[in-house]
């Protein structure tokens, strides 16, 4: 009969991703070298083998390290157990701020007709009102820019 068989390090008890489907009798031809078998499908992120009692049991992995950017939280749901990353203050107000200056780029862009305009005649009342509107956009925007935390 086939079963699913996961494996584990015979010196950690940390479980490898791997998971074959095989009968009993062919477990051995299919272990690792320096792993042992374990029957069923065992989450490598969230379990591990108990060297001392060689029961399957939960386990945390230590968290990614912090950064400038990110943090960890672990987020123990029932299905799959795993380090969450969180954004950190100065990762959102990077985000925030390039969201900021995409849209200024934007507008921008918008400008190069008006300035056509006015190239060809200096005395265009709509295009000088089109780079105005444009220039007060911008600067309302850049008036919401965030320094870093």
């Amino acid at each position: 009969m086939m079963k699913s068989w996961s494996f584990a390090s015979e010196q950690t008890g940390l479980i490898a991703e791997t998971v074959v489907q095989c009968s009993e009798r062919r477990i051995g031809e299919n272990t690792p070298v320096g792993m042992v078998a374990i029957e069923g499908h065992h989450d490598h992120l969230s379990k591990r083998v108990d060297l001392a009692t060689g029961e399957v049991v939960d386990w945390q992995p230590p968290a990614p390290p912090d950064t400038d950017l990110e943090t960890f939280e672990w987020d123990a749901a029932p299905k799959r157990p795993r380090w969450i990353s969180k954004p950190t203050a100065k990762a959102l107000v990077r985000a925030e701020n390039a969201a900021i200056v995409a849209q200024i780029e934007r507008e921008e862009a918008k400008q190069t007709r008006s300035i056509r305009e006015l190239a060809l005649t200096p005395s265009s009342k709509p295009a000088k009102d089109a780079l105005q509107a444009i220039e007060n956009k911008v600067a309302e925007l850049r008036a919401t820019l965030q320094p870093e935390p």
